[in-house]
């Protein structure tokens, strides 16, 4: 795995700002602030139709299912909010598949 310094001042504070975010995010759902899941709409109202949909295709995200008997499929929220703040795709696909 190939790790890179960030080059500037603005790409640290980018980066930092990012991680924070996601990290506020896991923080409120553990918390019960926030609801861990997302429906497909929700997803879509928050991110975007094309990027959710960009991301289920590529398999960024994937669906949860609510059990055998239930036609219910959920989004995990954090995993969206880190597919989000990650700027770099195919860093995040290296990343994600060397690690699976």
């Amino acid at each position: 795995m190939n790790y890179r310094i960030p080059s500037s001042e603005l790409e640290l504070v980018t980066l930092i700002e990012s991680v924070a975010n996601t990290a506020a995010v896991n923080a409120l759902c553990k918390a019960g602030v926030l609801k861990p899941y997302l429906s497909k709409s929700e997803a879509y109202r928050l991110y975007g139709r094309g990027k959710v949909d960009f991301w289920l295709k590529s398999k960024m995200v994937d669906y949860v299912k609510d059990g055998e008997n239930s036609s219910s499929l959920r989004l995990d929220r954090v995993r969206l909010e880190a597919v989000a703040q990650t700027s770099n795709r195919s860093e995040y696909f290296d990343n994600f598949y060397s690690q699976n």
